[in-house]
């Protein structure tokens, strides 16, 4: 099997491209659900995130909310690109502690390359806003997925577990 997106060859019982990580096809499966290229629908972002950004991203929309902050597909407009954009939740960027570990993450990142983890573009901020851009990959969110898996009870057997994690390792 090879991937639409890249052209790598795959395993055929493969879920995802060991290459680039986009999802593979295969016929009889439902589609999953998935983050996607914007659409001119999308939901509101609030100001002081385009505002922190500044004038070289135009944010599109919220891709998924974490524990230290919201993720959002931006463009970033002199590249001409999709990223995901990071950004620490704002009652946590008060405390330096939580602003130093949110930077962290970021540096750690920065410092690997595999072709299973995303790129660290820039890191920022601005009037209190703490923010990172990485690579904007097209795909499946880990629920969507686990869902469409394991209908009803949301658990991956392990065996299955295993099969996926030596893909993306």
């Amino acid at each position: 099997m090879f991937c639409d997106s890249c052209g790598a060859p795959n395993r055929d019982e493969g879920r995802f491209c060991r290459a680039c990580g986009a999802g593979l096809a295969a016929s009889g499966r439902e589609p999953l659900e998935t983050h996607s290229a914007p659409t001119r629908e999308a939901t509101p972002v609030p100001e002081g995130v385009c505002t922190a950004l500044g004038d070289g991203y135009e944010v599109l929309r919220p891709l998924g909310q974490g524990g230290m902050g919201t993720v959002y597909l931006a463009r970033e407009i002199a590249l001409d690109r999709l990223v995901a954009v990071k950004v620490l939740r704002s009652e946590l960027a008060g405390d330096d502690r939580n602003v130093q570990r949110f930077l962290r993450e970021a540096r750690v990142a920065a410092k690997l390359r595999h072709p299973g983890i995303v790129s660290i573009h820039a890191v920022g901020s601005r009037d209190g806003c703490h923010f990172f851009t990485m690579d904007f990959l097209e795909g499946h969110t880990l629920d969507a997925w686990t869902r469409m898996e394991s209908p009803g009870s949301g658990r991956v057997e392990p065996g299955r577990a295993r099969s996926i994690l030596v893909d993306v390792a």
